[in-house]
């Protein structure tokens, strides 16, 4: 994703300035997430995120050489531009390939299926989000010296599709993040929003790092047209992420 760098120089920061007069400040959220990172076939991803971009996959970090993602959302705040609510916490899964626009050099995030649990999410800003029952458990020792985290997902949509996931793993030291990075969607190749975002982040697991806290995972995605998909694909990294905080604007 592009990450803004500030530069000491009055011509660059007044360029700066008028881009950001030009976008619109439409959402404002504050989030738990929890991340699972996949490196899969990039022919059948590209098979899902049909349009005018190249699978792209992670270069570096905990995720490296992953090009699709999981994204366990508990939305805990959601307010619009003017700072109004936008209705009350719900839960919610994303699907995300790591891609790049053809027409540009950054790497930029394709969201291709949403399941919601709150209606009016659907079908979102992305034209692409589903009405899901979507249940999370989530327990914390802090007994030991970093606690042991001890979470769960239930998520059951019509025509049959259901994901699960079991995790227990030991807490870690978290690091802070801020970037900033274009989100497109699936169904409107053309659409896309800009998120800028602060969070705390953890790794669970990694193999680009030989980091693995998990002492219990488990797994399972029931969704017919990802099944090529998912039959192949690796688990490269899992990220928990207890605050994310992002702001999303219109170009």
């Amino acid at each position: 994703m592009t990450v803004r760098v500030l530069v000491g120089t009055c011509v660059l920061c007044f360029s700066a300035f008028q881009m950001a007069n030009a976008e619109s400040l439409v959402e404002q959220v504050v989030d738990t997430r929890l991340v699972l990172s996949f490196k899969t076939d990039p022919v059948e991803l590209q098979k899902l995120v049909p349009g005018p971009w190249t699978i792209t996959a992670a270069a570096a970090g905990p995720a490296k050489d992953a090009n699709f993602s999981l994204i366990f959302y508990e939305r805990m705040m959601q307010q619009d531009g003017a700072g109004a609510s936008m209705g009350q916490p719900y839960r919610f899964v994303v699907f995300v390939a790591g891609a790049t626009p053809k027409e540009a050099s950054a790497p930029a995030t394709v969201v291709s299926r949403i399941y919601a649990s709150d209606p009016r999410a659907v079908p979102g800003p992305y034209k692409n989000s589903q009405s899901a029952r979507v249940e999370h458990r989530i327990t914390t020792d802090s007994a030991e010296q970093m606690g042991t985290v001890e979470e769960s997902w239930e998520v059951g949509a019509p025509q049959d599709h259901a994901i699960s996931l079991t995790l227990k793993y030991e807490r870690s030291a978290r690091t802070r993040q801020k970037s900033e990075g274009k989100v497109y969607s699936s169904v409107d190749p053309g659409f896309y929003r800009i998120y800028r975002w602060d969070l705390l982040a953890e790794v669970v697991k990694s193999a680009a790092l030989g980091v693995d806290r998990a002492k219990n995972q488990n797994f399972n995605a029931n969704i017919s047209d990802y099944a090529r998909l998912f039959a192949t694909a690796e688990l490269v990294a899992i990220t928990a992420q207890p605050m994310y905080v992002r702001n999303v604007w219109l170009p």
